[in-house]
């Protein structure tokens, strides 16, 4: 049985940049978090922290940095016309070409919103009191750490946790059994608590 290439892109129109076969963008981020391919990760990771450090060096704004980083590929686009008389390659794209990429974010988008919406509907309790005690969590923490610490962590952890998963799943589905029986646990002593008052009323 042949073994698929990570990152293995289908035949593109000339002129457009190659983000990985249309059939494959569903699992390009799955693939990027498990370091499918150590050539396309690397850059994008440092890439990223390297943003992280502009950011918090320089203490600009979202905002402001998009504008100051327009106003730079202006200013180049600008010499590279003007000064140096040179043409700017044609970087037109067409909804045909978009649409392969961007149906399946909409996919995992709806997906997403479905999945909040049973949470948010009490339609599995357990999940429902899981996804309350990481609010309560990360609220809590959030009073001390400021949010970018906190994006940075997360950064940081969706580049490593779903890796270390990967390559150890032994190890991982014994942790994942052992909160589970932790958060069972919770909501046992949670459902007994709610009992008890309506047990009295009677």
């Amino acid at each position: 049985m042949s073994r698929s290439v990570p990152f293995e892109s289908a035949p593109l129109p000339e002129g457009t940049p190659d983000f990985g076969s249309p059939s494959e963008s569903e699992s390009l981020f799955r693939r990027l978090i498990l370091w499918r391919s150590i050539k396309v990760t690397t850059p994008i990771f440092f890439g990223g922290l390297c943003a992280f450090y502009f950011f918090s060096s320089t203490r600009l704004t979202l905002i402001s940095s998009v504008c100051y980083l327009s106003l730079c590929l202006l200013a180049f686009c600008f010499i590279r016309r003007v000064v140096m008389k040179r043409q700017l390659p044609d970087l037109a794209l067409t909804a045909d070409m978009l649409l392969p990429y961007l149906t399946p974010f909409c996919s995992s988008c709806a997906a997403l919103a479905n999945e909040f919406t049973r949470l948010f509907a009490m339609d599995d309790l357990v999940r429902s009191l899981q996804c309350a005690g990481a609010l309560l969590v990360v609220g809590w923490i959030s009073k001390y750490i400021p949010g970018g610490v906190l994006l940075f962590i997360g950064y940081l952890a969706a580049f490593t946790i779903p890796m270390l998963i990967d390559r150890f799943p032994r190890q991982a589905e014994l942790l994942r059994t052992k909160a589970s029986q932790g958060v069972m646990t919770v909501v046992g002593v949670v459902l007994v608590a709610l009992r008890k008052p309506t047990q009295k009323q009677r």
